[in-house]
């Protein structure tokens, strides 16, 4: 470190090899997607590193694929199955809640349901 050189909490720094110096702020917007989602990103990104020769990086993938989604012209309907597999999913790992708000064993489940 330089002496005197005064270093700003909150802003961000990396080490060159000889001093630290200060990265500017990423203009990215962060998306967070799920585990499923990112993997499709990595599957993509290894055939288009296959294909160039170069590996591009993740965001350079996820943006490539958003913007090929968003001119399919039934993209609606896909966002709609795939967030109905989703939330489906989910609620099938839920545990059941009586109506007095208690956890319910899955002997019980079929006689709430029915």
């Amino acid at each position: 470190m330089e002496a005197g050189k005064k270093y700003e909490q909150g802003r961000l720094y990396q080490f060159n090899g000889t001093e630290f110096v200060e990265l500017e702020p990423s203009t990215e917007t962060k998306v967070p997607v799920s585990n499923e989602a990112m993997e499709a990103v990595k599957q993509v990104r290894k055939a288009a590193q296959r294909l160039i020769k170069l590996r591009p990086e993740l965001s350079l993938t996820a943006s490539a694929m958003l913007m090929a989604a968003a001119e399919l012209p039934n993209i609606a309907e896909l966002i709609q199955k795939y967030g109905q597999r989703v939330y489906s999913n989910v609620d099938n790992a839920v545990t059941p809640v009586d109506k007095a708000g208690q956890g319910v064993d899955s002997e019980h489940v079929n006689q709430l349901t029915e």
